[in-house]
């Protein structure tokens, strides 16, 4: 949101002058990349804690300040009184903050819009073009890794559950996921 209408009136305007008085806002803010960032990249907060080498942190009282948490650690700070215009006032919200205060957003990244993502994650969507993926398994696996469920690219609303031998809470069985380089993360 670097981009920004600033409405300076001259007395060369004024209506004395054959011109208008100025009205409306005299700053009018209008975000310049609209695009969605991949959902494996850091977030613009993240972002702009990593610049002091540390995790973000969000305050629901102070979402458009720079709280950020110390590698390693529970504590957190406050490094700047506010976030850079553009911001989103939370991880996964459209709304963003500019001049130190959240504003309501849409989807398309607009300041005011009301556009919403229907239940596929499709900003303005219907609604008609998810594709529910599901599988469970029961099998004895072998030892290891053992496939249950691919889930494709770009999937949203995930939800994985499991359950012990005769629904225990604990067991010895361990959920994974495979990227695509083909490492192994529990």
């Amino acid at each position: 949101v670097r981009a920004h209408e600033y409405a300076e009136c001259d007395i060369a305007v004024w209506p004395s002058n054959g011109g208008r008085y100025c009205v409306g806002q005299r700053e009018r803010y209008r975000p310049c990349n609209i695009q969605d960032c991949p959902w494996d990249t850091l977030g613009f907060r993240e972002v702009q804690c990593s610049e002091f080498n540390n995790q973000d942190v969000v305050s629901d009282n102070e979402r458009c300040k720079l709280y950020c948490r110390v590698s390693g650690s529970a504590a957190f700070y406050l490094l700047k009184d506010k976030v850079l215009d553009g911001t989103p006032c939370d991880r996964h919200g459209d709304d963003m903050c500019i001049d130190g205060t959240c504003h309501k957003a849409g989807c398309d990244h607009r300041l005011g819009s009301e556009m919403k993502r229907d239940k596929c994650g499709i900003c303005g969507g219907d609604g008609s073009t998810c594709r529910v993926v599901a599988g469970s398994y029961n099998e004895r696996g072998s030892f290891g890794y053992n496939e249950v469920l691919k889930i494709p690219a770009g999937s949203a609303n995930i939800e994985i559950t499991q359950r012990g031998y005769r629904n225990q809470k604990d067991d010895d069985n361990y959920l994974g996921r495979e990227l695509l380089e083909f490492k192994f993360h529990t």
